[in-house]
């Protein structure tokens, strides 16, 4: 992990830190109300290219665990937009899946998140998200 972090440093993401005593890198990022980001942006263009220059450089294990916790969060997000569609909102979609592994799940402009029978999809779809849902522990955003 140590040559990650010098590579990434190396290849435009001056401020990456070194992993701790356990290997673990800890990214630390604000956006201000002004939507300026400080810290390290894993959304940055920088940091991509970094990324994808770096690879080479991660433990055999830490790239399997990215995988196999990718393919995971994939078959969540699925199993989620699934139920919400057989729970009574049919335009709810299925996450989309960039190449570089980001995933994004949008709100159909004609779903209204306020509405009882969004809210009633949503509880009874909650465990089918990451960290079982809003409040638990983790999770992904579901925005428009």
């Amino acid at each position: 992990m140590l040559a990650y972090a010098q590579c990434m440093r190396a290849n435009g993401v001056p401020d990456f830190p070194d992993p701790d005593a356990n290997g673990n890198i800890k990214l630390t990022s604000r956006k201000s109300a002004n939507g300026q980001t400080s810290g390290i942006d894993p959304s940055s263009s920088a940091f991509k290219n970094a990324q994808r220059t770096c690879q080479a450089k991660l433990p055999a294990d830490v790239k399997a665990r990215g995988a196999a916790a990718e393919k995971a969060l994939q078959t969540q997000l699925l199993a989620y937009a699934q139920c919400m569609r057989a729970n009574g909102i049919p335009d709810f979609p299925d996450p989309e899946i960039f190449p570089d592994g980001r995933m994004l799940m949008k709100m159909p402009k004609n779903v209204q998140a306020d509405s009882q029978a969004f809210k009633a999809a949503q509880a009874a779809c909650a465990s089918k998200l990451p960290g079982k849902g809003p409040g638990g522990g983790g999770g992904v955003g579901v925005g428009g």
